[in-house]
């Protein structure tokens, strides 16, 4: 699927303002082990492996393109496993969005390191981009 330039801007402006929407501090990004659920809503059984606090404002838009910025990285892993998927987190703790999540040269929109994340560890959030279909 492709679409304007300007749809995917419009479209990425939107996920970034839900994500910074709501009434609690601050949105959170939890990266998971396993594959992606098919639809968000769903009971979650996958292996929660990180937390990243993200800033108030999330990140920037540029044609389409969402960077994520200012964010705090976990200190001490919850559990350990491979990084399989992230689901972020409105400040009120709403559901907005998956994303595939691994390592550096994985392709994955979320790029964890280490991509094997070791229990009571700390993991670092190396970048976060959502691409719109332009």
């Amino acid at each position: 699927m492709k679409i304007r330039v300007s749809l995917g801007q419009t479209l990425a402006q939107a996920v970034l303002a839900d994500l910074a929407s709501g009434a609690g501090t601050d949105p959170v990004m939890e990266i998971y082990t396993g594959n992606m659920p098919a639809s968000l809503g769903n009971t979650i059984t996958d292996t929660l492996l990180a937390t990243f606090v993200l800033s108030s404002t999330v990140g920037t838009e540029s044609n389409g393109v969402i960077t994520f910025s200012g964010w705090t990285n976990e200190d001490s892993a919850p559990d350990g496993g491979d990084a399989g998927w992230a689901r972020l987190l409105n400040k009120s703790g709403e559901e907005v969005i998956y994303l595939s999540a691994g390592g550096s040269g994985s392709g994955a929109a979320v790029i964890v390191s280490p991509e094997t994340v070791v229990a009571n560890e700390p993991v670092n959030l190396t970048s976060g981009v959502i691409r719109m279909p332009v």
